[in-house]
């Protein structure tokens, strides 16, 4: 696809491939049996929002940055896509993010400036069907996490989760809910619940 609106192209810059993106999810969904609801934390400008649209029933995405939020927008207009300009968290609160470039914020120090954005945990939202929860914050990924165990207890989702700094909090984390590692693609790890 590339038909995707890119804050780099609000800048004219080149946009990344999409391809790439596609792959790391086609090599997921056989993972997850049922399609009711999918949860994309750090939705981006919308790559995998879109996608996830055509095989699920509803796709929640979230997405803090607002000019990618303005992208995920154009990128997934579909009526079974609910987009929210705000961050998931551990807890109800405001996050400060490092930013990199106009776009680009995340945890990890080195950046040229902050932002602070409106953060909920998942399980302010009582979903009771999430069948896929993807999340790629930039180092917030421990903090998703941790605000979202009651829904990974109560729905069982399939999880691919970013985990740049293996530091072994987010594995260790995903054991003692009794999930399993059950692939790696580049940085992001896919769990299942046993």
């Amino acid at each position: 696809m590339t038909d995707f609106v890119y804050p780099e192209s609000l800048f004219g810059k080149d946009a990344p491939r999409w391809e790439k993106q596609a792959a790391r999810l086609d090599a997921i969904l056989p993972h997850i049996k049922s399609r009711r609801m999918a949860i994309d934390a750090g939705a981006n400008i919308g790559l995998w929002s879109r996608r996830l649209s055509k095989e699920f029933n509803w796709v929640m995405a979230f997405e803090p940055v607002s000019v990618n939020f303005r992208c995920l927008m154009i990128n997934a207009p579909y009526r079974n896509v609910i987009a929210a300009n705000i961050a998931l968290g551990q807890e109800n609160g405001e996050i400060t993010a490092d930013v990199q470039g106009a776009y680009y914020a995340q945890k990890i120090p080195g950046s040229r400036g902050r932002m602070h954005f409106k953060c909920l945990p998942l399980d302010y939202f009582g979903f009771h069907e999430v069948d896929f929860l993807k999340i790629d914050t930039d180092g917030f990924d421990h903090d998703v996490l941790l605000g979202s165990l009651q829904t990974i207890r109560r729905c069982k989702p399939v999880i691919c989760v970013e985990n740049f700094q293996h530091n072994g909090v987010i594995t260790d984390l995903l054991i003692h809910e009794n999930y399993e590692q059950i692939g790696t693609i580049k940085q992001d790890e896919i769990w299942r619940s046993k």
